[in-house]
């Protein structure tokens, strides 16, 4: 899933990374799993996963052309043309930078 979520990210040229951001660029995304679970369980067997994502999206305060773009916009559009369902997102305010961070969930049916 982790790899999945990055060719995602990187299919729209985003700097992405998981858990932790080790260069902090003018934009990033910094994502993570927080939950997985099993469902659609029978008789004790789990035939799919569901997976809970947060992405958090950064670019660099005083940067107008980024604010200006609204780039989560297209974060959350490619992620819910790949199968992910939006899930809810808030402002991120720190230090050098400013930016949303937005959840997603997904089901994933397991392989035989």
């Amino acid at each position: 899933m982790r790899s999945k979520i990055f060719n995602i990210l990187k299919s729209i040229n985003i700097n992405a990374y998981y858990q932790e951001c080790t260069n902090k660029t003018d934009e990033y995304v910094v994502y993570s799993i927080y939950q997985e679970k099993d469902t659609e369980v029978a008789e004790n067997i789990s035939n799919a996963t569901m997976y809970y994502i947060t992405i958090n999206y950064f670019y660099k305060k005083g940067n107008r052309l980024l604010a200006d773009k609204d780039r989560y916009k297209e974060i959350k559009k490619v992620m819910k043309s790949n199968g992910f369902k939006f899930d809810g997102c808030v402002d991120l305010i720190g230090e050098t930078h400013l930016g949303k961070n937005m959840d997603f969930k997904v089901k994933i049916w397991n392989e035989d």
